[in-house]
């Protein structure tokens, strides 16, 4: 009987930006689709927020073994 080997998960963690307004929004999303680089840019990332919704953004992001990026 061989013995089981472990399975390796590959994590690819996904990277989050995370601003506050409708600027840096358009700036990424532009940057994304010029140059194809692999990021989530949500619109609700970029609401007028404070730091505290700013904070429970970012750790849900890292919940979920992703990368924040806060602008």
């Amino acid at each position: 009987m061989a013995r089981r080997i472990k399975e390796r998960k590959l994590k690819n963690p996904a990277i989050t930006i995370i601003g506050e307004g409708a600027t840096e929004r358009f700036y990424f999303t532009h940057l994304k689709r010029l140059n194809g680089y692999n990021y989530v840019c949500k619109p609700r990332n970029f609401a007028e927020q404070n730091i505290d919704d700013i904070q429970r953004q970012v750790e849900r992001v890292l919940a979920d073994d992703g990368i924040a990026v806060c602008v």
